[in-house]
């Protein structure tokens, strides 16, 4: 059975369901869809990340808490001794992340 639909006056004045969805590009549209619900239910499965559940994790391996340094010369901090391990600045010159580490300092 086929169904048919009026879309005006004239010689090709009726259209049918497959037609109208060739133009609407409903397939396309049903396959797009079907990827997002499936992107969906895989994010649902991914645990939630939140205050309560990062904390317990970092302890003190991780700075948690920040401090502002005025680099005027990036080279003048990586000869400063007083600077800590795990300290991370971004250099606009090299376009980089350093941070220092136990033997030194390395881009990110």
């Amino acid at each position: 059975m086929e169904i048919l639909l009026k879309k005006g006056s004239g010689v090709n004045a009726t259209t049918n369901i497959k037609e109208l969805s060739e133009l609407l590009e409903i397939t396309s549209i049903r396959q797009q869809l079907t990827y997002l619900k499936s992107v969906i239910e895989e994010v649902k499965k991914l645990p939630q990340v939140n205050k309560e559940n990062i904390l317990p994790i970092l302890k003190d391996d991780f700075i948690n808490k920040g401090e502002i340094i005025h680099i005027t010369f990036p080279a003048s901090i990586e000869k400063d001794e007083s600077i800590k391990v795990g300290s991370i600045y971004y250099n606009k010159v090299t376009d980089t992340i350093r941070i220092k580490k136990k033997n030194g300092w390395i881009n990110l």
